[in-house]
């Protein structure tokens, strides 16, 4: 049955961190730009000082979290974060998909649902308002979606994604 994604998964923004905060090493941020169709890109990583991850760790990067592009050229782009990206924070504009019920949504269908050129589509379908596109929480959470059961979607999401467009 179609419904509103918010129903199963809540965006979470990533945390505004100043730039007088990074460092040559520590916790690695995620930001826009590191987020590609293939993974995350750590070419350009900054890093924040270590204390970070315990005082923001509401933004501290979990196996199998997916993460969207939220604004800029690359609105929509998204990843899979392996157990090789963590530890990490994510940085403003940088969302992550949280589920609301575990035993009802599956975190990897999710990611299907995410990379997928249809979601992509819809989801820039009105991003377009301004000089570069931009996507709020509430644009992502108010797509409708087909949500099967959460057996149903643990066999869909062992199916390879196919890459975006």
């Amino acid at each position: 049955m179609s419904k509103k994604i918010g129903k199963y998964i809540h965006l979470q923004g990533g945390f505004a961190f100043k730039s007088s905060d990074f460092r040559e090493s520590g916790i690695p941020l995620i930001r826009i730009s590191n987020i590609t169709e293939n993974g995350l890109n750590k070419s350009d990583i900054v890093f924040l000082p270590e204390e970070f991850a315990d005082e923001l760790n509401d933004f501290l990067l979990m196996e199998n979290d997916t993460l969207i592009a939220m604004s800029g050229a690359t609105t929509g782009k998204c990843c899979l974060i392996k157990s090789s990206d963590i530890p990490g924070l994510i940085n403003q504009r940088v969302g992550r998909f949280i589920i609301l019920n575990e035993k009802e949504t599956d975190k990897l269908f999710v990611y299907h649902v995410v990379s997928s050129s249809r979601f992509k589509d819809e989801l820039l379908k009105d991003a377009f308002g301004s000089a570069q596109p931009n996507v709020s929480s509430r644009d992502i959470e108010n797509l409708i979606w087909d949500f099967p059961s959460f057996k149903e979607q643990q066999r869909i999401a062992r199916i390879p994604p196919q890459p975006m467009r």
